[in-house]
């Protein structure tokens, strides 16, 4: 094991994450590392025009792990068999993005928890509303090639 992968482990310890995102942490850290850029999107315009004002922490706590995690899901896998199956792989995302924040929280504790909590449900919600664009920015539907041939 790297120390690469020794790091990745320690940082995401207790989180939860897709095989796809245990494989490239695993075997190819450098790979899954390249994904992370912390909370936002810079994918089309609202994106790009939020990216750098979307803090990293939640009232002076950082959820940085939690939104590598979800960047790397959100990267791979590229290629999907449906439209159906690529939404269901981002609905999964985005509820193991809320677990994670949910879980620092709980690590975290103190007289923020309650304000904590509510944050990062309207960071949730955000995402299931506005992150199909930064989702789907580089994804492959078979499906829709195959409706071509």
């Amino acid at each position: 094991m790297t120390n690469r992968t020794r790091e990745l482990r320690i940082k995401y310890f207790g989180l939860e994450m897709s095989g796809v995102a245990k494989q490239l942490m695993y075997h190819e850290p450098e790979k899954f590392s390249a994904c992370c850029n912390g909370v936002g999107s810079q994918s089309g315009w609202l994106g790009k025009l939020t990216y750098h004002i979307i803090p990293n922490t939640i009232w002076l706590m950082s959820i940085t792990p939690a939104s590598d995690i979800h960047d790397v899901e959100y990267t791979y896998p590229m290629e999907f068999e449906t439209e159906a199956d690529a939404l269901e792989w981002k609905r999964e995302a985005d509820n193991r993005f809320y677990n994670n924040v949910l879980t620092l929280i709980e690590r975290r504790g103190g007289w923020f928890e309650a304000p904590r909590r509510l944050r990062a449900a309207t960071y949730y919600r955000t995402l299931r509303v506005a992150g199909m664009e930064s989702f789907l920015a580089s994804k492959t539907i078979l499906e829709d090639n195959n409706d071509a041939s």
